[in-house]
């Protein structure tokens, strides 16, 4: 998991680069976007663990826990981003 954790963060902090985005951002939100992936399989609240696990830690932005949130809803559907709606992953987080 700590290669796959690094490999998408150098991924995602290249497109930020390219793209004009936060570098350093987007690959903390990659490096962390599979950290509960061992902790609780096929848990249907893992993203509330997850989250409450980066809130407890000093300097964890929101944006970054949004961001993580947005990918785990994305993998469990079906096409994950492909016609996502703001709604749904507004529902998912209520």
């Amino acid at each position: 998991m700590l290669k796959h954790g690094l490999a998408v963060e150098g991924t995602v902090g290249g497109c930020a680069r390219r793209l004009g985005g936060d570098e350093e951002t987007w690959g903390v939100i990659g490096l962390f976007h599979d950290f509960d992936y061992e902790c609780w399989p096929g848990s249907a609240d893992h993203m509330e663990k997850s989250a409450a696990i980066l809130r407890e830690r000093d300097g964890v932005d929101e944006e970054i826990i949004g961001a993580i949130w947005i990918v785990t809803v994305a993998y469990v559907r079906p096409g994950h981003l492909v016609g996502m709606k703001a709604s749904s992953v507004k529902k998912k987080m209520e």
